[in-house]
């Protein structure tokens, strides 16, 4: 089978038209920075009486009874606490308490179990009617980075240890719900994405 000479320019014509608005997919990676909010009073309390330990579900079923946030973390590459409010009363005999998060693994190493698996060192700064608040926003022992990234993330458990390694008891004689034992933490969460920007290219 034979082409015409018409048919093989035409061919041509196409071809070249085509390499000039040729299509690129240029592939880049973005980050996306979101703040979550941590109250323990909005935890489960039957399964957790003391607020030194309770669990946070992302994206919980209808059904679910406890702490929820309606948002899943995807491709975590760093989370960050940037603010911590306890309880004022430990500081009268602890210097320090640690704050663990099982699900993100450590982010320290130190001289003990405890410190080498923890996620950030809660240090009183300053002291404001009842409430301490904690030394965190920008320090190094309250920042941990995923390499690789975290693919997702369904849920963390909160657990605030004394020096000693023991879970703090923040509630005592208190009731569960009582305003004056509970917590709150606040997280900055920075995930990674693939964006894909569309551009022409034309070739001379």
């Amino acid at each position: 089978m034979s082409f015409s000479r018409n048919s093989y320019e035409y061919t041509n014509k196409i071809k070249n038209f085509n390499q000039e608005n040729i299509i690129k997919q240029n592939t880049t990676k973005t980050t996306r920075s979101q703040c979550i909010v941590i109250d323990s009073r909005h935890r489960n309390t039957k399964v957790f009486p003391n607020p030194g330990k309770y669990r946070i579900h992302f994206n919980a079923s209808d059904n679910h009874v406890g702490a929820n946030i309606n948002y899943t973390p995807q491709n975590l590459y760093t989370i960050q606490l940037t603010e911590c409010l306890l309880p004022k009363g430990f500081e009268l005999t602890h210097p320090y308490l640690v704050l663990k998060i099982p699900e993100l693994d450590n982010s320290l190493e130190g001289t003990s179990t405890l410190l080498g698996t923890s996620i950030a060192i809660l240090i009183p700064d300053r002291i404001i009617g009842n409430t301490v608040h904690c030394r965190v926003n920008g320090q190094c022992y309250c920042f941990k980075k995923f390499i690789p990234t975290m693919t997702s993330l369904g849920k963390f458990t909160v657990e605030i240890y004394t020096p000693d390694g023991e879970i703090y008891d923040f509630k005592g004689s208190e009731d569960a719900t009582s305003p004056s034992i509970q917590n709150m933490l606040i997280f900055e969460l920075v995930t990674k994405h693939l964006s894909r920007k569309m551009f022409n290219e034309t070739i001379v």
